[in-house]
């Protein structure tokens, strides 16, 4: 991580709000180990749930896109008067908790530093989530929450948006880069047209 980042980043570690935000979180995202054996480190399941009137889009983590992201997440959070969101931080052995300013610097950790985690999660809001920004070990960012947020973001249609994520892997060859991504691609397809408030959807 960058030298930046413990000043950018304040580490929440009051037992009380720790939960608070956990309890907020895991209404729209949770992850699972799944022991394996042969794999002393756990796979995650990361599952994400329909709240009332949310979509998600796949973006890939491509460096391009990453700075599209974070400059359109910073502007947008900012005309939308937010001056603070939490970043999550989830594994297979922890649960951490950090807290930012809207700023290019906090924003910048997120999309950077943080993203080399198994699962890192943006998002503000009581008593749900207004919106959750996951981060997929730095390959696939995930935008979600309701659609006039979602396209500010992406900076186009719902529609374009899976069309553009769609063409990042359908010329790749068959394998574990392109399996991944077309998973992805149609778990949240799925979660765009559901409207069963509660359903998950596993990433």
């Amino acid at each position: 991580m960058s030298s930046n980042f413990d000043e950018c980043l304040s580490l929440i570690t009051e037992p009380l709000q720790l939960h608070k935000i956990h309890q907020i979180a895991s209404q729209a995202v949770r992850c699972y180990a799944i022991p394996n054996r042969s794999d002393p480190g756990y796979p995650l399941k990361i599952v994400i749930f329909k709240l009332l009137g949310w979509v998600a889009v796949p973006i890939d983590g491509l460096e391009d896109n990453r700075w599209s992201l974070q400059n359109h997440v910073e502007e947008i959070l900012k005309l939308q008067k937010y001056t603070k969101v939490n970043v999550l931080l989830l594994g297979y052995r922890s649960f951490s908790a950090y807290e930012t300013l809207v700023n290019s610097d906090g924003i910048y950790e997120f999309f950077n530093s943080m993203g080399y985690y198994d699962c890192a999660v943006l998002f503000t809001g009581i008593p749900e989530p207004d919106f959750i920004i996951i981060s997929i070990e730095y390959e696939m960012f995930i935008v979600a929450g309701l659609e006039s947020f979602v396209s500010q973001v992406i900076d186009c249609s719902i529609e374009e948006g899976f069309a553009k994520f769609q063409t990042s892997f359908e010329d790749n060859p068959p394998g574990s880069y392109r399996d991944r991504r077309n998973r992805l691609y149609t778990s949240l397809q799925k979660y765009c047209q559901s409207s069963r408030v509660g359903e998950e959807f596993t990433l």
